[in-house]
């Protein structure tokens, strides 16, 4: 023992300094949680196998947590959240409403419609105490149900611009009243419909007095030709006016609230006081910040950007006459340099814009003028995109960052150019119901998340308007997730649970029950009612880890696909899923996407303007964050010269081009630079040289092929049974290959990717299906595979 102590004395140093570090390593131990590994994310260029067996909570789905305003309790919330992670789940998004509650449900039961106040973010606060036991995180729904709004907004309320009109026969002078205010055919269908508008009110602004000369009254819509501002000849509310020659329309635009209100939530007071939120001007969402923001913030200070991660917003399901806002006139004429006033009866439409009526396909316009009318649309829609995005998106984000949040972020059914909204915020999010949750559209979000450098794109998932909200199979659960995994989301957000909670006449809560909540008037519902009573519930643990394997995997690296797909739309159209006639493989799929998805080439779709500000850069289109071998444009109508100017320089680069619709001829919007058609034409005719021209759809993979932008799965037949997804990492590259059809499929494959060994990985058990090191004479590994239906299996090739 004196040596020991002398030994010990004479290298005390030594001693202490092991001492320290042994300490930092158990520390470090202990500080990864169970022993693992630091947050993935510190470097997600790793792809750790022990990982994809065994992935962490943050990769596993998020359960759509629906509560009935704030009637929970605490018992039950530690019960549900305890079955949620027993289940696979990794986080819960709080859905607070009233959706689906009868009216003997809130009067007798006050806690419903506390939404907002302290003792609803106390539960909240609960939620998220117990949540932070289990491992699990939190999402908040920013309000009560959707679209945002509540009871605290007043100034900044939703706005619209009325139209009404007076046809005179000219030459005669006119002195009289104007149109009067008129309700919009809208709101008459909207009425009959659903419960979510105010009585129309006739208290409105006079905006603009114009008129227009018929040109032929016969036409649907009706042409009209020159069109004059009256705002000179107005005097108080009467107009004096020199009627011309010939017949006339005498308009007058009134300004006003739309009076849409949220879909039936929890707040506190009536449902007639819970008003849309003004999307086009910042004083709604500051309304918003202090009626609802500021409150969560100051009641969960403990959670905020830990175990609370971020709010959500959920799809813009807006309505209006023509959406509008105070002052946009003058931000129209500032940004687009010319006056609206004279245009204005162009921009509307027979049914207004109504988000729920246009799934069945827009409305069509009143008026029209040639091409002038398209011109100015595009002007507008412009406009109100910006004003979108710089009174709602922006100052939420500031708002939400400033707190240590996160936002989660639907932008489909708004104003603002769906990538461009996408790329802005943390988490862009698709969903399963909008646009059929088709591939393409899935695309949409996971391809601004690419762009724009954000490593998570999410999907509500699972969503379906169906007549048994428990009717999804096993096989529907797996081809759904398999779909959004495949288009690049991985974040798969599922589609959800409801509190137990028993309504006054002893049924189970489920909000969108079709015989206590009818959609649009019919007895339809949405799916997914998953609770312990659903068929596939015993299913979930292994569903979840094979969903979170994926995730994982494909959350890895940087994305990579081999072709950037312009989107010259604003918006995506959208068509109501439904799984009346099932699901299959390719539902929504456009002959474009059939025919890059049969030659194994990925894509992502890119906007205007990210592709204007496009540069080569080793070959490779950069674009954002994301890079690309090729470029494809269809159904480019019109461009601004920068854009073609870009698209010429990468062809002249060695940028592969493919043109499939020709190309354009003129210039977006009507109060462009002079000669800006002509630009756009000489560029055009240039061009013409520069890129290939595509006559249908089925030539895209040869033409990318024969330049060397090829799939790097290759088969037999030339064409490929599976989707892929990619993703590169520093050790390597990860590939996704998912079979969409419904039966099993085995394929002889080649891969055309460098590595010094390749391995078969199966998200089904975790476990290694096979692995290559030996290459062919032109290096590329080959294997047999065999998917079973709905499935994916993926291959890692390290180098």
């Amino acid at each position: 023992m004196k040596r020991i102590s002398f030994w010990i004395r004479k290298n005390r140093w030594t001693v202490i300094t092991g001492m320290v570090l042994a300490g930092v390593a158990v520390l470090a131990f202990f500080s990864c949680g169970e022993g693992r590994k630091a947050n993935p994310d510190s470097d997600p260029d790793i792809f750790d196998l022990a990982l994809w067996k065994n992935p962490p909570a943050q990769f596993r789905p998020c359960f759509r947590w629906w509560w009935p305003g704030g009637s929970v309790s605490e018992d039950e919330l530690r019960r549900e959240l305890e079955l949620f992670r027993d289940q696979g789940f990794g986080c819960v998004e709080i859905q607070p409403f009233a959706y689906g509650l009868t009216p003997a449900d809130l009067a007798s039961d006050p806690e419903i419609k506390t939404v907002g106040s302290g003792s609803f973010f106390r539960k909240v606060g609960a939620a998220c105490r117990i949540a932070r036991g289990l491992g699990l995180t939190v999402d908040l729904t920013f309000g009560s149900s959707w679209p945002s709004g509540g009871p605290f907004i007043r100034e900044g309320r939703e706005r619209q611009l009325l139209i009404s009109s007076l046809e005179l026969s000219g030459p005669v002078s006119y002195t009289g009243p104007l149109p009067p205010v008129i309700k919009p055919k809208y709101q008459g269908v909207l009425e009959m419909m659903m419960n979510g508008m105010a009585p129309f009110s006739g208290e409105a602004e006079l905006v603009a007095v114009t008129a227009a000369r018929v040109v032929d009254p016969g036409r649907v819509p009706v042409e009209i030709g020159e069109m004059v501002d009256l705002s000179d000849s107005l005097s108080g509310s009467r107009l004096n006016w020199s009627v011309p020659a010939g017949d006339w329309i005498l308009f007058a635009f009134y300004e006003n609230g739309t009076g849409q209100l949220v879909m039936n939530p929890a707040y506190p007071g009536a449902l007639t006081e819970a008003l849309i939120l003004d999307h086009l001007d910042r004083r709604g969402l500051e309304e918003m910040i202090t009626g609802f923001g500021e409150p969560l913030a100051a009641n969960l200070q403990d959670y905020l950007g830990g175990t609370l991660r971020s709010v959500f917003v959920d799809s813009f399901e807006l309505v209006g006459e023509l959406p509008w806002t105070a002052g946009f006139l003058d931000s129209f004429a500032s940004r687009s340099g010319y006056d609206l006033r004279p245009y204005l009866p162009l921009l509307f439409r027979e049914y207004g814009e109504v988000k729920w009526l246009e799934a069945a396909g827009p409305s069509p316009a009143v008026y029209s003028a040639d091409a002038v009318g398209e011109r100015v649309r595009e002007d507008y829609e412009k406009v109100r995109g910006e004003l979108f995005r710089d009174g709602f998106i922006l100052p939420l984000l500031e708002w939400a960052h400033a707190h240590n949040l996160q936002v989660r972020l639907q932008n489909h059914g708004g104003f603002e150019d769906f990538l461009e909204g996408y790329e802005l915020v943390d988490i862009p999010e698709s969903e399963g119901l909008y646009a059929g949750g088709s591939y393409d559209f899935l695309k949409l979000a996971s391809s601004a998340a690419h762009t724009g450098g954000k490593r998570y794109a999410s999907s509500e998932t699972f969503v379906a308007m169906v007549q048994d909200p428990q009717g999804l199979t096993r096989d529907d659960f797996y081809l759904l997730a398999g779909r959004a995994l495949s288009a690049g989301i991985n974040k798969i957000i599922h589609h959800g649970y409801p509190y137990l909670y028993q309504r006054t006449d002893g049924s189970r809560w489920y909000p969108f029950d079709g015989a206590y909540a009818p959609t649009f008037g019919m007895s339809s519902t949405f799916s997914s009612f998953s609770d312990e009573s659903h068929p596939v519930w015993p299913d979930f643990p292994e569903l979840n880890a094979y969903i979170a394997r994926l995730a994982y995997a494909f959350s890895r690296g940087n994305p990579r696909s081999e072709i950037a797909w312009l989107y010259p739309e604003r918006v995506f159209p959208d068509l109501i899923a439904t799984s009346s006639q099932g699901f299959s493989a390719g539902q929504g799929d456009t002959p474009v996407t059939a025919a890059l998805k049969a030659a194994g080439l990925t894509y992502d779709r890119v906007n205007r303007e990210r592709l204007t500000g496009a540069t080569v850069v080793n070959g490779k289109l950069k674009i954002g964050a994301a890079d690309y071998s090729g470029l494809l444009i269809t159904g480019l109508q019109a461009a601004s010269p920068e854009l073609l100017e870009t698209v010429e320089a990468a062809a002249r680069a060695g940028i592969t081009v493919a043109v499939l619709g020709g190309l354009p001829q003129r210039v977006p919007g009507f109060g462009t630079d002079a000669g800006g058609d002509q630009k756009v034409a000489a560029i055009s005719k240039r061009l013409a040289g520069e890129v290939r021209e595509v006559a249908a759809p089925d030539e895209l993979g040869e033409v990318f092929s024969s330049a060397g932008v090829s799939s790097p799965v290759l088969t037999v037949e030339g064409k490929l049974p599976f989707l892929l997804n990619r993703r590169v990492l520093r050790e390597g590259e990860i590939i996704l290959l998912f079979n969409e059809s419904g039966q099993d499929l085995a394929e002889n494959i080649k891969l055309d990717i460098p590595g010094r060994k390749a391995s078969i990985l199966d998200p089904q058990s975790g476990e290694k299906a096979g692995e290559q090191t030996e290459k062919d004479s032109f290096g590329r590994f080959s294997f047999q595979i065999r998917i079973p239906s709905r499935r994916a299996m993926v291959v890692w090739v390290e180098k």
